[in-house]
């Protein structure tokens, strides 16, 4: 895939800020009437999410085109010149309720206290899961025919759900594994989260002082971050180009992100700093981080917003000269970066992005 670049060489987003600036008009309004009559944190939460997911989605599909690019691996011609394989699809089906099936075994196995926003999950995600298996068997039944490979995760796995393992591609299954482990651990914190927040955000009162200003923007920032993770996180699907690419399998990676996470976090913080106000200091301290990527720079919205594949910690690439040609000495950096065994990543002189301070390392997607 080409990836666009502007006049002055900074790379164009995967996001149309058109159809972002849209969502994010809704979300506003949807807010500010939802403070105005009072209404519940359910529904507002409900309608927030559809009001910047759907003009997105309706957007991207019609104006941009998303599902036509090359990178989500669909041929929509496909679709007259092949036949509908229901044995193929049950396949996938299977698959995907092996996923669902292990995700709710581990939701329902996990101990009260530190993981109840898992298990509130797992009963909001049980009481629409007839909705949920509808809607997967309507959308697996119309990608598997325009698929470029149809034989992917979900149909390797879900041949191994049924002890066919002779053939199996197990680079597939894993993949498709540590997407969802990725998806299920997430997901949950960042939808419980948001509920909460929005509860704070309708009942709490704004008073005119400076320490209550910034807290009740902190809120708000906070609130707006998780609306998109939790959109980001849902809605990693082909049709959109918004899938996962290509999960982190560095377990130092895992570490390191996890440990900034409930409830790895107080295994780390508690032993090494023994202070009784960590639990004040944490929502502080999230807060804070959240509205980074929120308001930073290179906070974008959307729904690429999260880089849900490489979401974990990459060793550096280090190149003191920026190659002629971007494919003139990848490959070198490529092995030398302990990088040999996952797909290759853009590597960038700092020249090259005027506006980044050192060295840039993206993946095109």
């Amino acid at each position: 895939m080409n990836m666009q670049i502007h006049a002055d060489g900074r790379p164009r987003t995967v996001n149309d800020p058109r159809g972002i600036t849209i969502g994010f008009t809704l979300l506003i309004l949807t807010f500010a009437i939802a403070r105005l009559v009072g209404a519940s944190a359910t529904a507002t939460m409900a309608v927030a999410l559809a009001s910047y997911a759907l003009p997105i989605i309706l957007y991207d599909m019609v104006v941009t085109k998303v599902h036509r690019r090359p990178s989500t691996g669909l041929d929509w011609s496909l679709f007259h010149k092949r036949a509908f394989d229901p044995s193929r699809v049950a396949v996938k089906l299977i698959g995907t309720c092996g996923i669902y099936a292990m995700l709710g075994i581990v939701y329902a196995s996990l101990p009260p206290g530190v993981f109840d926003l898992y298990r509130l999950f797992a009963i909001g995600a049980l009481l629409t899961l007839p909705i949920l298996l509808l809607a997967s068997a309507i959308y697996i039944a119309l990608i598997d025919r325009v698929m470029i490979e149809p034989r992917d995760g979900y149909f390797e796995f879900g041949s191994a759900l049924l002890l066919r393992f002779r053939g199996r591609d197990w680079l597939k299954i894993r993949d498709l594994v540590l997407g969802w482990v990725i998806k299920g651990f997430f997901l949950p914190q960042m939808f419980g989260s948001l509920a909460i927040c929005i509860s704070r955000f309708l009942t709490g009162t704004l008073e005119w002082n400076l320490v209550a200003m910034v807290a009740w923007l902190a809120n708000v920032a906070v609130l707006i971050t998780l609306l998109v993770a939790v959109c980001g996180y849902a809605l990693t699907m082909r049709l959109l180009d918004t899938h996962i690419r290509s999960p982190n399998n560095v377990p130092l990676g895992w570490v390191v992100c996890l440990v900034c996470y409930a409830p790895f976090n107080a295994l780390i913080l508690h032993p090494l700093f023994p202070y009784d106000g960590w639990a004040q200091m944490a929502p502080l301290v999230r807060r804070r981080r959240l509205a980074c990527r929120a308001l930073g720079p290179h906070g974008g919205g959307g729904l690429r917003a999260l880089d849900v594949g490489d979401h974990y910690l990459r060793p550096p690439v280090v190149e003191p000269d920026a190659p002629r040609h971007h494919h003139e000495r990848a490959l070198p950096f490529h092995k030398t970066s302990r990088l040999h065994r996952q797909k290759p990543v853009l590597v960038a002189h700092r020249r090259a992005v005027p506006f980044h301070r050192g060295l840039v390392r993206c993946r095109v997607t």
